[in-house]
Order: structure tokens, then C-alpha cells, then sequence
């Protein structure tokens, strides 16, 4: 395997995932990339349960990275150039955001790292379709959902997920001046929530959970998923939420199960969902 000249760092947010991950396979295509996951102010408003989910995917992340990512507090904007000049770097891939705020500081962010000669890859990952390929004959955001899912289905089908399959090397960064973290760290003091449960955070758990649902609970989905003493919904939720599976994973994991079954029951309804 030949590597880049230089590595390239990935700055993973929520996608706390290696495979159907399209920026962090930009950065894997190059053969040597630098993981990096940074603890910023909204760290501390998250509540003590996704504090101990985000721990434990951090966790199951960096052993899917053999430890080589580090967790380092601070702003991305400062952070980001100086570990790309300690480490040699000319890129930086991550996933786009989309809530106005978060557009708002990644824009900054990319400004300071592209005034500091350093190239900027963002991709898509945690939507299917883009917002501003979904909006009405006039430009204007959908308010009804019903016409809005019909215009997604007018739409070219999702990207299909990428895989993890390039060979790359995952290399701990260099790091001065910046405290870092070991995941274990951000776990809430006096917070068990996994004696008792059968949450699995990680994106080991989030395919299992996948796999689960459609080989045992979609079937019944559309009656059941009213009933909330029932265990019949497919418990992504969080998975998604951190990124450790995409939608477009899921997606097509539910076509394939429908072609493979010769049977959408409860399908159309959990894709719809």
C-alpha cells in the first residue's frame, strides 16, 4: 500500500462510524489518516445519558481505529491548523452539519483553515437527500410531510453507503498545548446506565440492532410501532443520532431485506417513519 506524502486528519463529529462514512473514506483513499474527535462548548449542555452514550461510542470507535484517535478539547478553529502544522497535514475531511448555527461555525471554521493553506472536504452523510434538493416548484421548504416525502420519492434514490474496504493507516496525532482525553474520561460520574440495558453504543451495536429488527420485528411494524409496551420499533435512534449508522445504510439494508423476503410488509412504513 502506498500512502500519501501526507496524512490527512478526519474530524469526526456525528458519525461516529468507519463505513458509510463518504468524508472519512476521502480521507482513508489517501492511506494515512489522523482521527480527531473535539469536545466543544455543547459538550457541556448534552444530559448525562448521551454524555455515557457518547463515551462508550467514542470508545468502541477508537478500537476500531486500534487507539489511534484522539480526543482533544477546545475550538476546531484553533485546534484544527495547529495539528495540522504538528502533524504535516495539507488536508481535512468531515461530515456537513446542517442546523443553521452549526452551518454558520463550520463556515468559519473552513475560512481559518483555508486562509492557513490547508484544503477543506466536507461531505454529505447524515441525510439522505440534501435540504436544498428537496424544496417545492417555487424554492420554498416543504411544511407538510406527506408532500414532502412525495417529493423525495420523485427524487434520484439516495447515495448508496461507501464501504470501508480502502487500506489505510489510522495514526495518533502529535499534540501540544491542548488537553486530551481518553473516552472513558467523559463517562457522567455516577452514571451505570448499562447495567440492566441492551444498549450497545458503537457502530458494531447499531448494525446488530439493524439486523435484528428486519429479521425479526418489521413484519409487524405498522400495528405494533403504536404500541408502546411493545418491542417493535428498531431502536436506531440514538445509532443515528451519533452517527455510528447512516441512513443510507439503513435504507438500503431495508431494500435489500424486501427483495430478499419477495415482501415490503412494514417496510414502506419504517422507510416512511
Amino acid at each position: 500500500m502506498s500512502l500519501k506524502s501526507s496524512p490527512v486528519i478526519h474530524w469526526f463529529r456525528q458519525d461516529l462510524r468507519l463505513s458509510g462514512n463518504p468524508a472519512f473514506g476521502h480521507a482513508a483513499s489517501s492511506g494515512n489518516v489522523i482521527p480527531v474527535y473535539i469536545i466543544g462548548p455543547d459538550w457541556k449542555k448534552m444530559g448525562g445519558a448521551s454524555k455515557w452514550w457518547l463515551a462508550k461510542s467514542l470508545h468502541a470507535l477508537n478500537e476500531q481505529l486500534n487507539g489511534s484517535l484522539s480526543i482533544v478539547e477546545g475550538e476546531p478553529a484553533q485546534i484544527l491548523p495547529t495539528l495540522a502544522k504538528l502533524n504535516d497535514c495539507d488536508e481535512i475531511t468531515w461530515s456537513r452539519r446542517y442546523e443553521p448555527e452549526q452551518i454558520a461555525d463550520d463556515k468559519k471554521t473552513k475560512q481559518v483553515l483555508e486562509e492557513a493553506g490547508l484544503n477543506v472536504k466536507s461531505l454529505p452523510s447524515f441525510l439522505l437527500w440534501e435540504p436544498w434538493k428537496v424544496l417545492k416548484d417555487d424554492g420554498s421548504d416543504y411544511r407538510v410531510f406527506t408532500a414532502f416525502y412525495k417529493k423525495c420519492l420523485k427524487l434520484a434514490e439516495p447515495n448508496h453507503p461507501s464501504s470501508s474496504s480502502a487500506e489505510f493507516v489510522a495514526t495518533k496525532a502529535k499534540i501540544e498545548d491542548f488537553e486530551t482525553f481518553e473516552a472513558s474520561d467523559l463517562t457522567p460520574q455516577h452514571w451505570d446506565l448499562a447495567k440492566g440495558t441492551g444498549w450497545k453504543p458503537g457502530e458494531k451495536g447499531a448494525q446488530e440492532n439493524l439486523h435484528d429488527f428486519l429479521q425479526d420485528k418489521v413484519i409487524s411494524y405498522k400495528k405494533a410501532r403504536d404500541y408502546p409496551e411493545l418491542e417493535a420499533t428498531s431502536c436506531l435512534s440514538p445509532h443515528l443520532h451519533f452517527g455510528e449508522i447512516s441512513p443510507h445504510q439503513v435504507w438500503y439494508a431495508a431494500k435489500r431485506h424486501s427483495d430478499k423476503s419477495g415482501s415490503d410488509q412494514g417496510i414502506e412504513h419504517f422507510l416512511k417513519d
